[in-house]
C-alpha cells in the first residue's frame, strides 16, 4: 500500500494478524500518517491481495491426462513460422523452405612438416579466397599467442597446423616463424581476399607477431550483425539460423587452454570453424543483397575492419601519477561526503546498500515512495532526483554514487588495463553490438567516463600525449540535430543551421515567443532538452521530469516546438508507422532495425534509430576517409579513439595545425546534407584539455 513499507506493514500484521483485520482496525491504528494511508487504499490493497492469492481450481480430468506425450509437430511448425522462429525451425528439423543440413564431418588435414605446409601454400597460391581462423592462448588479443592456424579453402574439408600445443604424446610441430614465413607472403599479397569470423580478432593476433593480412572479403559476424543487429552474432548461433546446425564449443573439448588439447581434437574443432564460414557466406550473402546491406557490408563495416585494428594497437598514453593523485583526491571527497550523509540521516549506514538506503529514506525520514521493485522500494537514480526537492540527503547519495563510479570503476581500474610493454591502454572497439550501428568500446569502455562532470574530465587528464606530441580532438557539433533536421526535412530547422545559430538558442526563442538575443540560461537548458529528448522520442511527461517543471507547462513547450518545427511532427509520425507496418526502420546508409509490436519504448527506439544510426554511419565513413589519408601520408597523424561523435588523434607538435585542420576538412565533407556539417577541433597535452 502506498505510503506503508516492509517494517510498518510487518508490526501491524503482527498485531492484528491478517490484512482483513488490519483494514477493520483502521481507525485504532496510533500513526496518524499510517491511518490515512489504510483508509485510503483499502481497495487497492484488496485488490493486490486478490491477485496473489492462489486459487484451487478442481480438476475434471485425471492427472495421468497431464503426463508428457509427443507433440503436434504441424501445429509446431505453423506457429513457430507465424512467429518466425526461424533458427529454432531448423534446429527442429521443421524449417519448410530449406530443410536443415545434418552437420557433416569435415575432411580435416594437419600440418606436420614442411612438405605439407609446401603443398598447402601452393594451394593457398591459387586460391581466390583463405577462410581463416586462429587457435590462441587468450582472449586478449593483446597478450594472445598462436597455438594453431586452421585455414578452409572448401567446403567440408580444411588444413591445421599446429604451432603451440604442448604435453605428453604431442607430435613435433612446425615453429611458428616458420609457418608464418610461409604464409605471410600469401596473406598479405594484395589478391588474397581473406574470410573469417571476428577477423578483427585474427588480424591484430597476426599483426603482432609479423603479418599484416590482406584485404578482408567477408566477415561472418558482421554479417549476421548487419542481417539481424540484436541477435547473437556468435558462431554457433549463426550456424543454427543458416546452416542448421550447432557447432562444438571451446568448452565442450574439456580443457582449460587451447593448447593442452590434443592436436587431432583441436584440429577438428578449428577447422569445422573455419569450413562453417564459406557456407555462411553462401547462405547470408544472397540476404544481404535482398536487404540492400551489400553496399554497407563492402564499403563501410569489412573496410572499418584495418581502421579499428590500427586504433586498438596504437592505444592512448596513460600517466599512472595523475591517476594515482586523482585517486586520493576522490577518497578524500568521499570521506567527507560520507560524513555529511550521516549527519543528514542522523545514524551511519552503508550508502551503497539499496535496502539501508531505502529504510532511511522512507521509514525513517518519511519520505514519499515513488516507485517499487520485487525487493522494496527503489532507490534509482530516477528516484533519487525525484526526491531531492523534498530533502537534500537524496542529492548527497546521488553525489556519492558519481563518485564511487569513478574511483572504482576508472581511477582505481585503468591503470589495470595498461599494457606494460607499451605503456597504453589499449581498449577494443566492439562493432557488432549496439542496435544502433554505433561502435562501443570495452577492455576498458572508455565511453562511459562523464563527459559533462569536472571529475570527469579530471580522469580524461590521465590519458596523455607523449613528449614532443599533442593530442587533436575533432568533435561533430550537434550532428543528430542536423541529421534530424536533414531527415525530418523541417525548414526552420535547415535555416537555423544553414544561418550557424545557436540552434538551442533558437528553439528557445521559438517556443517561448522571444526575441533570440532575450533568451536566458534556464530557457536555453529546456530548448536543449526538447532538441535532444525529441530525437529519442522523449514525451513532454519526460521533460517535466526533468526539467522540474509543471505537466502543464511542459505540454505546452512540446506543443509550441512541433507547431515552430512541423517537419519533425510529421517524421516522428511517419517513421513510427513505418516501424509498425513494415517491421523495421533505416538509416541513411540503409541499416536496419527490426521491431515488432511497438509500445511507448519501442515507439521512441523506432524515432531514434534512423537518426542515432545515421549519425554512427556517417562517423564510420569519417574513420575510413581519415584512415586512407593517414595512410597516405596526407595526414601524419595516428587515430586513437572514437568516442560518441569525438575522434582522438596523436601528432607531432610542429605538425599539428596543418593536420587539424585537413582532419576538419574531411570529417565536414563525408555526408552531403541538408544542412551543413561542423567540426570542433582542439589541440592539448592531454584528452581533458581537448
Amino acid at each position: 500500500m502506498p505510503g506503508i513499507g516492509e517494517v510498518t506493514a510487518r508490526k501491524l500484521l503482527e498485531e492484528f494478524h491478517t490484512l482483513e483485520n488490519v483494514l477493520k482496525n483502521a481507525e485504532r491504528v496510533g500513526n496518524e500518517r499510517v491511518r490515512q494511508a489504510l483508509l485510503e487504499h483499502k481497495e487497492q490493497a484488496m485488490l493486490s491481495y486478490e491477485l496473489v492469492s492462489l486459487e484451487t481450481i478442481p480438476l475434471k480430468d485425471p492427472l495421468v491426462r497431464c503426463e508428457l506425450g509427443e507433440p503436434d509437430w504441424l501445429q509446431i511448425r505453423k506457429v513457430f513460422e507465424e512467429l518466425e522462429f526461424q533458427s529454432i525451425l531448423k534446429e527442429l528439423g521443421l524449417a519448410s523452405t530449406a530443410a536443415p543440413k545434418p552437420a557433416q564431418k569435415v575432411d580435416c588435414q594437419i600440418v606436420l612438416d614442411e612438405r605439407s605446409l609446401e603443398e598447402l601454400c601452393t594451394r593457398l597460391g591459387n586460391a581466390p579466397e583463405i577462410s581463416l581462423d586462429l587457435e590462441t592462448t587468450s582472449q586478449d588479443d593483446m597478450k594472445a599467442e598462436i597455438v594453431g592456424i586452421a585455414i578452409a579453402l572448401e567446403p567440408h574439408e580444411g588444413y591445421y597446423i599446429p604451432v603451440g600445443h604442448e604435453g605428453l604424446g604431442i607430435p613435433r610441430q612446425l615453429k611458428l616463424a616458420t609457418v608464418l614465413g610461409k604464409l605471410q607472403p600469401l596473406l598479405e599479397n594484395d589478391h588474397a581476399r581473406i574470410i573469417g569470423q571476428n577477423l578483427k580478432y585474427d588480424s591484430k593476433v597476426l599483426i603482432r607477431a609479423g603479418v599484416n593480412p590482406g584485404k578482408i572479403s567477408f566477415d561472418s559476424m558482421l554479417a549476421g550483425y548487419l542481417l539481424d543487429p540484436e541477435s547473437r552474432k556468435d558462431l554457433n548461433e549463426l550456424a543454427i539460423r543458416y546452416l542448421g546446425h550447432g557447432m562444438k564449443s571451446f568448452s565442450d573439448l574439456g580443457r582449460e587452454k587451447m593448447s593442452e588439447v590434443p592436436i587431432e581434437e583441436a584440429a577438428e574443432y578449428a577447422v569445422a570453424d573455419a569450413e562453417a564460414v564459406i557456407r555462411l557466406k553462401e547462405e547470408m550473402l544472397p540476404k544481404l543483397k535482398e536487404l540492400q546491406l551489400e553496399k554497407l557490408f563492402y564499403e563501410v563495416e569489412l573496410p572499418l575492419i584495418p581502421v579499428l585494428v590500427s586504433m586498438e594497437l596504437k592505444g592512448i598514453l596513460v600517466d599512472r601519477d595523475v591517476l594515482r593523485e586523482q585517486g586520493k583526491e576522490l577518497e578524500v571527497l568521499l570521506d567527507q561526503l560520507k560524513r555529511e550523509i550521516f549527519q543528514l540521516a542522523g545514524e551511519e549506514f552503508n550508502p551503497n546498500s539499496p535496502k539501508q538506503v531505502a529504510s532511511i529514506l522512507f521509514e525513517k525520514l518519511k519520505l514519499p515512495i515513488i516507485r517499487k521493485t520485487k525487493t522494496g522500494p527503489s532507490t534509482d537514480a530516477f528516484v533519487l532526483e525525484q526526491l531531492a526537492a523534498s530533502h537534500p540527503l537524496p542529492e548527497k547519495l546521488l553525489v556519492h554514487r558519481e563518485l564511487e563510479k569513478l574511483l572504482n570503476t576508472y581511477v582505481r581500474r585503468l591503470p589495470e588495463h595498461i599494457n606494460p610493454e607499451t605503456g597504453r591502454i589499449h581498449t577494443s572497439f566492439n562493432q557488432s553490438v549496439t542496435s544502433t550501428g554505433r561502435l562501443s568500446s570495452s577492455e576498458p569502455n572508455l565511453q562511459n567516463i562523464p563527459i559533462r562532470s569536472q571529475l570527469g574530465g579530471q580522469i580524461r587528464e590521465g590519458f596523455i600525449a607523449p613528449r614532443g606530441r599533442v593530442l587533436i580532438g575533432a568533435d561533430y557539433s550537434q550532428i543528430e540535430l542536423r541529421i534530424m533536421a536533414h531527415i525530418a526535412e523541417d525548414q526552420g530547422l535547415i535555416e537555423a543551421f544553414e544561418r550557424d545559430e545557436d540552434i538551442h538558442s533558437r528553439t528557445a526563442a521559438t517556443i517561448f515567443g522571444v526575441p533570440l538575443e532575450k533568451v536566458n540560461a534556464q530557457q536555453r537548458d529546456i530548448a536543449k532538452r526538447i532538441n535532444f529528448g525529441l530525437a529519442y522520442g522523449m514525451s513532454s511527461f519526460g521533460l517535466a521530469q526533468w526539467a522540474k517543471i509543471p505537466r502543464k507547462d511542459a505540454d505546452q513547450f512540446v506543443k509550441s516546438y512541433f507547431e515552430s518545427f512541423p517537419g519533425v511532427k510529421t517524421y516522428m509520425e511517419r517513421i513510427v508507422k513505418q516501424a509498425s507496418e513494415q517491421g523495421y526502420v533505416e538509416t541513411l546508409l540503409g541499416r536496419r532495425r527490426y521491431f515488432g509490436k511497438l509500445d511507448s519504448r519501442s515507439e521512441r527506439e523506432a524515432i531514434n534509430m534512423p537518426i542515432q544510426g545515421s549519425a554512427a554511419d556517417l562517423m564510420k565513413l569519417a574513420m575510413l576517409r581519415l584512415h586512407e589519408q593517414v595512410q597516405s601520408g596526407k595526414i601524419k597523424a595516428d587515430m586513437l579513439l572514437q568516442i560518441h561523435d569525438e575522434l582522438i588523434f596523436e601528432v607531432d607538435k610542429d605538425r599539428a595545425e596543418g593536420s587539424a585542420q585537413i582532419i576538419k576538412e574531411t570529417m565536414e565533407g563525408v555526408m552531403e546534407l541538408a544542412v551543413p556539417l561542423r567540426v570542433d577541433v582542439k589541440l592539448g597535452k592531454n584528452w581533458g584539455e581537448i
